[in-house]
């Protein structure tokens, strides 16, 4: 097995910091160790903002397939991560399992699934937004913190259930950060302020709060409004999207209206 093979020989996070040089010999050594005659089939490079990831199709002596993903860091928040997503695992959270971790990569499982973006421009299904406000629930109520970086790409849809995907911007915070913040992913993905999503945000404000005993009110309501214009707005300077920025300015000057 050689990894180099298969993949770039300068790989870096999107932002160009380069990969650290133990990384691959270190995902090479964690794949022998599940099996010393495992040989590679295929490697994909998959989305990530900041480190590198890697979906491997792997193929066993006895030529059974078996694929992983793996998570190469390439900023210091492997201990952070790992930590988090096995703690999640102890309390039987959906997230993908640890196969194999060491020297700031992490062996998961592959999540045979669909993207929840997907799921969600495609069939605006109000389902998706119950299960996405029990996943966070269930997240802020056992962990403690709050996931960061919400946005829809994180989450798998596996045969009806939901899985969360990347941690290493968890920190302590409010819940509506998270669900406001997930809001705003709903809202500027393409359709982009679509009515029925409009619709949806609402929803999963009303569903989250449902689970915590309480109900809408002004005050809720307007630091949910302000806070997804505020993630919206973080969207559109990073992205340098006008289209999201003039969504920002118009939930800024009306609300998220269903109109």
């Amino acid at each position: 097995m050689n990894l180099k093979e298969w993949v770039d020989s300068d790989l870096r996070g999107l932002d160009g910091t380069p990969l650290p040089d133990d990384r691959l010999p270190t995902l090479q050594g964690l794949l022998l160790c599940l099996n010393s005659e495992l040989s590679v089939k295929s490697v994909e490079r998959l989305r990530s903002r900041k480190n590198v990831v890697l979906g491997i199709n792997t193929l066993s002596a006895n030529n059974t397939e078996q694929k992983y993903v793996a998570k190469l860091f390439v900023t210091s928040h492997f201990e952070k991560e790992l930590g988090i997503i096995r703690n999640c695992l102890r309390h039987g959270l959906r997230v993908p399992e640890i196969v194999e971790a060491d020297s700031g990569v992490c062996l998961m499982s592959f999540i045979d699934g669909v993207p929840l973006v997907d799921r969600i421009n495609e069939a605006f299904d109000d389902s998706l937004v119950t299960m996405i406000a029990a996943w966070y629930y269930e997240f802020h109520q056992k962990i403690g913190i709050t996931k960061g970086d919400p946005r829809l790409r994180n989450f798998i849809l596996s045969h009806e259930d939901l899985y969360g995907l990347d941690f290493e911007e968890a920190t302590e915070g409010h819940w509506m950060t998270d669900i406001a913040g997930i809001a705003a992913s709903i809202l500027d993905t393409n359709p982009i302020f679509h009515k029925k999503k409009r619709q949806l945000v609402w929803m999963l404000l009303e569903e989250y709060l449902n689970l915590l005993g309480q109900s809408r009110n002004t005050e809720t309501d307007t630091r949910f409004v302000t806070m997804v214009a505020n993630a919206l707005e973080e969207t559109a300077k990073h992205r340098n999207d006008e289209r999201i920025m003039e969504v920002c300015r118009s939930i800024r000057a009306r609300g998220i209206s269903l109109e």
